[in-house]
Parts: C-alpha cells; sequence; structure tokens
C-alpha cells in the first residue's frame, strides 16, 4: 500500500567561449520527486496517499566564469557561484548559496600553487528559521619530480565563532618508474548536514525541530599502487 515515488529532473548547460583564453559555463537543473512512506504494517495501520505523500522540488542554478588556457603569468583561475532552493509538500525551504574564487600559479611549469576560497551559506525555514554558514581558505603546494611527488597544505575552515585547521597533504614516491608506488597522505573538511543532503539519504525524513550542523571530520591513509 502507497509503495509509489516517480523522479524527474531536467538540465540544461552551456559553455561559451567569450575570447581566445576566456570562458563562461552556465547551467540550470530542475528536479521534482514524489515518494510516499510504506514502512508500516498495512494489517493494522491504514493511510490515505495524501498521508503518507512527500514531494521534493529544487532548482539549482551555476556557473563558471575561467580562463581555459594559462596566461602570460603561468596562471589559472575560476569564479564559481552555485545556487539552489528546496521546497517539500509541507512547505519547508531551503536555500544554499556556494561561491568558489579559486586561483593557480605555475613553476616551472609543473608545480602548482593553489588557493581558494569558498564561501557556503545555507538557509533552511520551517517554523523557524536557521542558517549554516561556512567560510573557507584552502592553499596547498605540490611539487612534481621524476621519482617523488609531495603535496602541502591546508583547510582552514570557519562556522560562526569556530575555526577549524585540517591537513591537505599527500606524498607519492615511485618504486619502478609509473608502476609501483607508495603514497599516503591526510585531509578532512566540514560536512553540513542540511535539509538536502539529509533527505537525499533519507526521503522519509522528519526534521521539525533539528538544528543545522556540521560534522568535522579527518582522513588519514596510505597504500600501493600500480
Amino acid at each position: 500500500e502507497n509503495q509509489r515515488f516517480f523522479n524527474n529532473d531536467a538540465l540544461i548547460g552551456a559553455n561559451v567561449y567569450v575570447s581566445e583564453n576566456l570562458a563562461v559555463e552556465g547551467n540550470l537543473g530542475y528536479s521534482f520527486d514524489r515518494v510516499h512512506f510504506y514502512g508500516y504494517n498495512v494489517d493494522t495501520l491504514s493511510f490515505s496517499e495524501e498521508r503518507t505523500r512527500q514531494d521534493y522540488k529544487m532548482l539549482n542554478l551555476g556557473g563558471r566564469v575561467y580562463n581555459s588556457e594559462r596566461n602570460d603569468a603561468d596562471m589559472n583561475f575560476s569564479v564559481s557561484p552555485k545556487f539552489y532552493l528546496l521546497n517539500d509538500f509541507y512547505s519547508n525551504k531551503e536555500t544554499g548559496f556556494d561561491f568558489n574564487l579559486s586561483a593557480t600559479k605555475w613553476f616551472d611549469e609543473k608545480h602548482p600553487l593553489n588557493v581558494t576560497i569558498r564561501t557556503d551559506l545555507t538557509t533552511f525555514d520551517d517554523t523557524a528559521k536557521q542558517k549554516l554558514n561556512n567560510i573557507y581558505l584552502q592553499p596547498n603546494f605540490t611539487f612534481h619530480s621524476d621519482i617523488l611527488n609531495i603535496r602541502v597544505g591546508g583547510n582552514f575552515a570557519s562556522n560562526r565563532d569556530e575555526f577549524k585547521i585540517f591537513p591537505d597533504a599527500e606524498i607519492t614516491l615511485r618504486l619502478v618508474g609509473n608502476g609501483i608506488q607508495i603514497f599516503g597522505g591526510a585531509g578532512g573538511d566540514l560536512r553540513k548536514n542540511t535539509y538536502r543532503s539529509i533527505s537525499e539519504y533519507n526521503p522519509f525524513i522528519q526534521i521539525r525541530g533539528a538544528k543545522l550542523r556540521n560534522t568535522e571530520y579527518r582522513n588519514y591513509y596510505a597504500g600501493i599502487k600500480g
């Protein structure tokens, strides 16, 4: 009973080369999904279709301005804004705005220095309005040689009055040409728990009274590949 759903997605995108070294990219997406809760005992309980229904309607807008080739200063840049608007059947609403500004400077044509500044803003509105805003500074430098690659950097994240520092490092040692390689690294970030991310994982979620928050994680890894 009531075990029915549908998913609808539409996406339009375009990429225009304004000049020899400048490009503009844009995309527009819309999705409309409907589910019905069916995780109950149909022998003892009965609900109408409307009482088990949940709709998710989401509008996505995105763009990017970037240089398609390195400029005379051996640099690449990218400016990438993204926006989404999510509504559900019970008048919950969430908006998100992500603005990403990044630049890469190349040294000796093979050693990149990357710097990214990113703002990730989320507002959720049901019976009360909540905001979850993260700001990031993410620099790193990668050194390449015939037998060794090393990336050293950091992920500096700020949320409300809290400031977190996460590693961004990796080392790769080639033992036999491009065959056997030993690698290891460390990373980390703030992962947002928003209505969008939670409902994608579980579309039957009820979020009223819950608080938007970040999950802090760190990742350390090592291995052999070839």
